[in-house]
Formats: structure tokens, C-alpha cells, sequence
């Protein structure tokens, strides 16, 4: 939400929000792509958190080619501090320019700079970083700094692993008790 070299954050995209929101996650100064707000600090929290196994997804532009060694060691786990991160798919793709291998990776945990510093594992420095989806809600044909509303109900139907609809569950049954609160109000 802010920079210490007062560059520009998701911030300057949120002013024209009229309440306050909370990014879930984050995404560092040299990645784009999406990022969730919302204004209820416990949803940002929970859906953040790395227990709830919400599967996100990058395109990843590199210098050169992976190794077929290099993509097995990165799906069975790079030990980095803090612990192992291991990617849950990793898949060449079609994208952008020629010039440049793209890939997508998926990975469910959720560490800050995580895939740079598992690709600094192997001395592979990340040309661009681009998350394409967060669970099952995707970025699709969005803009930077475009903003599209979703309701609460759409936003849990995005993230259909266990943990997290359990999770939902909950949510709902908080909002369906505020919303009879304002009605009786």
C-alpha cells in the first residue's frame, strides 16, 4: 500500500474506491497481474494465508530453457529459508514475444518473492512475473489498474478448494446475520 522511494503502489489505483480495502497478498515492485481487495481485514487475512492451499498461477518469462532436472527439482521442492517451496505444475507455454521462453507456474503456498528466489536457486534471474490467476478466479483480458467488483458470494465460488469453502461457509453465515441485522435496524 505504500513505497519507501514513493513510487506507485496499488494504492493510487484505489483512490477512487469509496471505502477502504485491503490487498490479499501481495505481488512485488517487478511483478504485475492480479491481486484481490477487499474491506474485510479477516477475509485478506485468511484468504493470504498459505493453510488454505489456494492455488495461484504465473506466467514467467526467462532467458533460456529449463532443464527437465530443473523442472523435477523445482516440483519436488527447493529448499529456501523459511523452509521448502516446490511448484504444484510447471508447463512451457505460447505467450508474448518469441524471443523468450514462457512458462506457468502454479504453486499453493505463498511466500514473499517465493518463485524468484526458487529460480535464483538454479542462477535463473525471472525477466517477468505476471500472476494470471488466484484459485479460480483468473485475470482474463483486465487491464493494469482496471478494477472489477465482484460480490462476496462470487469471490468464495472462485475458490473452490475445501478449505476454503469451508471457510465460506462461515463467511456467509456472518454476512447472512449482518444483513438481518440491517433489516431489523
Amino acid at each position: 500500500m505504500s513505497d519507501p522511494s514513493d513510487r506507485m503502489t496499488i494504492s493510487n489505483f484505489t483512490e477512487r474506491i469509496k471505502y477502504r480495502v485491503f490487498p490479499v497478498g501481495r505481488l512485488d515492485y517487478d511483478s504485475e497481474g492480479l491481486i484481490i481487495l477487499t474491506n474485510d481485514g479477516d477475509f485478506s487475512q485468511k484468504l493470504g494465508h498459505s493453510k488454505l492451499e489456494i492455488p495461484r498461477t504465473y506466467l514467467v518469462k526467462l532467458k533460456f530453457d529449463l532443464s527437465e532436472d530443473q523442472i523435477k527439482k523445482l516440483s519436488s521442492g527447493v529448499t529456501l529459508p523459511g523452509g521448502k517451496s516446490k511448484v504444484l505444475r510447471i508447463e512451457k507455454v505460447h505467450y508474448g514475444s518469441k524471443d523468450h521462453p514462457w512458462y506457468r507456474v502454479t504453486l499453493t503456498d505463498s511466500k514473499n518473492e517465493q518463485l524468484r528466489k526458487m529460480f535464483e536457486n538454479f542462477y535463473i534471474d525471472i525477466l517477468k512475473l505476471k500472476r494470471i490467476s488466484i484459485g479460480q478466479l483468473k485475470l482474463g483480458n483486465m487491464n493494469a489498474g482496471e478494477i472489477l467488483e465482484i460480490t462476496p458470494a462470487k469471490a468464495l465460488l472462485a475458490f473452490k478448494t475445501q478449505k476454503v469453502m469451508e471457510f465460506g461457509h462461515r463467511l456467509k453465515s456472518r454476512a447472512q446475520r449482518q444483513k438481518s441485522l440491517k433489516r431489523i435496524n
